[in-house]
């Protein structure tokens, strides 16, 4: 059963966010933009719940791209790991799209003694 991911950056880890920031503005982006960016993911999370892969459906995490950025997540978690530049990003490799349950894990069905 998928989790659901946090509706705010704030309940997220600051460390995270700190080296993203740091992070993207080393990439190139200015800090308006790395602003506007922080703006945009907090109100995608917070506009509806979005389902979050559990440790089985996403055992090498998660992704979900934006059209300048990408987030990143760890196995499990409902927090974004990381906050990174679109250009030239690639997904790693077993890692599902949040936007596409196609790419999770499917759970066999119980079987029936």
């Amino acid at each position: 059963m998928p989790n659901k991911l946090e509706r705010s950056l704030e309940r997220c880890s600051v460390d995270m966010v700190r080296k993203s920031i740091r992070a993207l503005v080393a990439s190139g982006f200015s800090i308006d933009e790395v602003d506007k960016i922080l703006n945009e993911l907090e109100g995608w999370l917070a506009w509806t719940e979005h389902p979050s892969p559990d440790l089985f459906e996403g055992p090498e995490g998660w992704y979900r791209t934006f059209l300048t950025f990408v987030i990143e997540g760890d196995a499990g978690k409902t927090c974004p790991s990381r906050i990174l530049r679109r250009q030239s990003w690639r997904p790693k490799a077993g890692a599902v799209d949040l936007d596409h349950q196609e790419t999770w894990k499917k759970r066999p069905r119980p079987s029936r003694a």
